[in-house]
């Protein structure tokens, strides 16, 4: 495995929603998981939400919304929820400033890893096995989680919106192009 899972919890409120804490390349990485309440062969959707954060209550609506045909995860990305920083987390997620450029190939190769990380954990435990796995990404860390899904490979497809707030019509449209 990429990652050290260091902790799983949950998994039994029916809802088959579960936390887990795992170390990538030195980083804690925290998040949670969705399994599908479909049968064999459903997706799974990788869910990098505005701001970042793996608790944004547009990963709850998704998670609500979509559990029903497809496993989800969302992990808290670097630089954000847990992992956020006062020091570097303002001017590093800025894609204006100059450490934004500084610093985002390492967010990237980071960001791969983790996401490497969090798709085998979830491949590892949940059974049956997703079919597919996609990224959905939404908001200012839209485009550096798309660079990442495909420095990781094996996202496909990859949908990104800049909007913090993607409208209805757009994640039916995600959706359609997702759904088995």
């Amino acid at each position: 495995m990429s990652g050290v899972l260091h902790a799983c919890s949950g998994g039994d409120g029916g809802d088959g929603e579960y936390r887990f804490w795992l170390s990538s390349r030195g980083d804690l990485v925290r998040g949670r998981v969705r399994s599908s309440k479909g049968g064999p062969g459903q997706p799974l959707v990788v869910v990098a939400a505005p701001g970042g954060g793996a608790d944004h209550p547009w990963v709850d609506a998704l998670f609500a919304a979509w559990s029903e045909w497809a496993a989800l995860v969302a992990l808290d990305l670097p630089l954000c929820g847990s992992r956020r920083s006062d020091k570097l987390s303002e001017y590093g997620l800025d894609p204006g400033h100059a450490i934004a450029a500084q610093i985002r190939g390492d967010l990237e190769s980071q960001l791969a890893a983790d996401l490497a990380a969090v798709v085998e954990l979830v491949r590892g435990r949940d059974r049956p096995r997703p079919a597919c796995v996609s990224l959905v990404a939404s908001g200012p860390t839209a485009q550096w989680a798309e660079a990442a899904a495909r420095k990781a490979g094996g996202f496909d497809p990859v949908l990104v919106s800049a909007e913090s707030d993607p409208d209805e019509a757009w994640l039916l449209d995600a959706a359609t192009r997702i759904r088995p």
